[in-house]
């Protein structure tokens, strides 16, 4: 799949011209198809999946569970604006938050997620992400899920099909 990918006037861009590249961007997410790795509990580490990622910020990638998805970002010294979506298929009411850490420290909370109706016939949970940080210093950066209170439905292709992660450095 290629839905995650600019276009414009039928032509495919280059998201790094397109956003502008002086100080670097990291692209994750081309809508690629793959079964998401492991299962999502609370505290559990959430991963990102690209085999490809546009990166031209210098970060280290994080090798997660399986080939092509990522668990970590380390991200040099400066200011960032990070810009995400993704849609977990769950099944039943309830939530799940997937929190953006640098480090150790809990910084914001990246998805409040609850079930909506999808066409057929499951729930996911979707939402995006819109976050600024400043760095003082090389960081990792992690996606942690905090506290779970759905089940996750067996489709889980639809985590990398939906997902992308857009990472700009701005100063």
């Amino acid at each position: 799949m290629s839905h995650n990918l600019y276009t414009i006037n039928n032509n495919g861009g280059d998201v790094a011209s397109y956003h502008g590249a002086g100080l670097g961007v990291l692209y994750i997410g081309h809508g690629g198809t793959s079964t998401y790795p492991t299962t999502l509990n609370d505290g559990d580490t959430f991963e990102w999946y690209d085999p490809n990622p546009i990166n031209t910020v210098g970060a280290t990638l994080g090798t997660g569970s399986a080939t092509g998805w990522i668990d970590s970002i380390t991200l040099p010294a400066g200011t960032y604006w990070f810009r995400g979506y993704c849609a977990v298929p769950v099944i039943g009411t309830g939530f799940l938050r997937i929190r953006l850490a640098e480090g150790a420290t809990d910084k914001a909370q990246f998805f409040g997620l609850t079930p909506s109706y999808y066409n057929d016939g499951g729930f996911q949970s979707a939402r995006s992400l819109n976050h600024f940080t400043v760095l003082s210093s090389s960081t990792v950066i992690s996606f942690t899920v905090r506290p779970i209170s759905v089940t996750i439905a067996s489709d889980k292709d639809r985590i990398s099909e939906s997902q992308y992660l857009f990472i700009k450095r701005i100063a």
